[in-house]
């Protein structure tokens, strides 16, 4: 079964990504990646997403980790 993902890494974002879709393609889809929760929140905004997991990494909270947390939820 493929999962939808959303990954927040970091300045790791895209390298991460790129690994996922060529070693992974069959069992992950991932449908977003972001370098802070702040990029996230700016896109996600009062819309709707559907996935089976969001992942988010210490390293991609660059200002205010309880602020960039609380946009993520």
């Amino acid at each position: 079964m493929m999962e939808d993902i959303i990954i927040i890494l970091g300045p790791k974002t895209e390298e991460i990504r790129k690994i996922l879709e060529v070693h992974h393609s069959t069992s992950v889809n991932v449908i977003g990646s972001y370098n802070s929760p702040e990029d996230f929140h700016a896109e996600y905004y009062k819309k709707t997403l559907r996935v089976d997991r969001i992942i988010i990494t210490e390293g991609s909270f660059v200002h205010n980790a309880y602020d960039e947390l609380t946009n993520v939820k």
